[in-house]
């Protein structure tokens, strides 16, 4: 079998009992913030990432420290790229938002609390990046080229987010 459907069968098993859980544990209501138990999911993508990558011989270590190289990046302007890029989607979403005049809660993110999600989204992004790049990403540019791999892998995470999404008691608008 080769490693992109390696991984994906096994983010799917590693996934599954998340799913499960989180469908007669409803952690939205016992944490802060409006997530479900399956939110932890980005482990399952690490931990498929460590597999493959054991399994076809590769170095564990070396997968792991890709999420903090920064030399691969080549061209300058990405690096800042990477800290503008989220924050600016994040705000233009909002304001779309804003615009569409759909009714937007009051609720305000305690500021104290920042670095607590700061650390959480780091984290879990690293684990999700390590799987979705290193695995996917990397193989597929070689094989079918930017825009097929960014469709495949775009897709793919999308779809793999639709179950927790439902779980956070979400409309579809």
């Amino acid at each position: 079998m080769k490693t992109p459907p390696r991984f994906l069968w096994l983010v799917l098993l590693f996934s599954i009992p998340l799913w499960l859980t989180a469908s007669f544990l409803d952690a939205t209501k016992l944490i802060p913030v409006k997530l479900p138990f399956s939110a932890l999911q980005f482990l399952s993508v690490l931990l498929a990432a460590v597999v493959v990558t054991r399994h076809s011989g590769g170095s564990v270590p070396k997968l792991l420290l890709r999420g903090f190289d920064m030399k691969r990046i080549k061209n300058s302007r990405w690096r800042v790229g990477i800290f503008v890029l989220m924050p600016l989607t994040v705000m233009l979403s909002y304001l779309m938002i804003l615009w569409s005049g759909i009714e937007v809660s009051d609720k305000m993110t305690p500021l104290l609390s920042i670095p607590i999600f700061l650390l959480i989204y780091s984290i879990s992004g690293y684990c999700e990046e390590i799987g979705w790049t290193a695995i996917m990403t990397d193989l597929l540019l070689k094989r079918r080229g930017v825009i097929m791999a960014g469709l495949i892998v775009g897709t793919t995470w999308a779809a793999w987010h639709i179950i927790p999404f439902i779980q956070t008691h979400n409309t579809a608008t």
